[in-house]
């Protein structure tokens, strides 16, 4: 009986000796892992820096979560994966271990949410902020807020974030006649522009000031309807109709169509014209 516990003893012990020398090498692998996952993402090889963080993440979990969701978050963000991102920098806020590090997380979320153009989710993150003690900090987040205002069609509380973010009265004036000019442009000013297409083919894309596709549409149509009158007069004109009248309800309708998506891209033209000289006055 002694001998047999004697047996049992030494069993067990090598047994919990080999478990500690496996946990020992792996955290000193581990360990490696993380130098050469913090090197990639220094040297911002982020190809290289990925597998490695996601595998101290699948080992370690519970240690120092916040700096592998922050890395991944980085990695993520430079590979334009922008919803996993912004993910990974919400988890990192959640576990930063100090306010600032947390603050710092949650602006690099919303900024994921917005290359990812989820304004709806940016704005939820900037909110849950709240008000900073930091006014430097706080009017980036009103920036960020009016920038999601804006990706959310909310032009009235853009302009009241941004206007927080502007230095002085002139520049509050200067923001406002800014929007008063956004304002003006309108999707019903497309209207007149498919009007005149379809009174002349090419009239709209004219007064856009596109002469050259103008001249392309008076050109087709004017060749349908030249030919047609010659089919006409030659064999009949009821196969003139048959032969022409698709021809030239295409190209005159699709003059239509296209005057009205010229003209609604020069309004999203003028649009972020004024949206660029809004970011120049506050987004310094």
């Amino acid at each position: 009986m002694k001998r047999r516990m004697q047996e049992y003893s030494k069993y067990w012990t090598a047994l919990l000796c080999g478990i500690f020398n496996l946990l020992h090498v792996q955290a000193q692998d581990l360990a490696h892992t993380r130098l050469l996952a913090r090197a990639a993402l220094a040297r911002s090889d982020y190809a290289v820096a990925e597998p490695l963080w996601l595998r101290v993440r699948y080992f370690a979990p519970d240690d120092a979560g916040w700096e592998t969701s922050a890395a991944l978050g980085e990695v993520y963000f430079h590979q334009q994966r922008y919803v996993e991102s912004a993910e990974g920098y919400d988890y990192a806020a959640r576990l930063a271990p100090q306010d600032s590090l947390r603050i710092h997380f949650q602006f690099q979320a919303a900024i994921a949410w917005l290359q990812a153009h989820d304004y709806g989710q940016m704005q939820d993150r900037l909110q849950v902020m709240g008000l900073l003690d930091d006014s430097l900090a706080e009017r980036r987040r009103q920036f960020y807020l009016g920038s999601a205002a804006y990706g959310l069609a909310d032009y009235v509380m853009a302009e009241a974030h941004w206007t927080v973010c502007a230095d002085n009265a002139a520049e509050v004036a200067e923001l406002h006649a800014l929007f008063e000019a956004h304002a003006r442009i309108k999707p019903k000013h497309v209207g007149p522009y498919i009007a005149l297409s379809h009174l002349l083919p090419g009239l709209g894309q004219l007064a856009l000031g596109h002469p050259g596709r103008a001249l392309n549409s008076i050109l087709l149509v004017g060749a349908i309807v030249g030919g047609g009158i010659y089919v006409g007069a030659v064999v009949g004109i009821a196969d003139a109709l048959v032969l022409l009248v698709p021809a030239f309800t295409r190209y005159y309708v699709g003059g239509a169509q296209r005057a009205g998506k010229d003209a609604r891209a020069q309004l999203r033209d003028r649009r972020q014209v004024i949206l660029g000289q809004m970011l120049d006055l506050v987004g310094d």
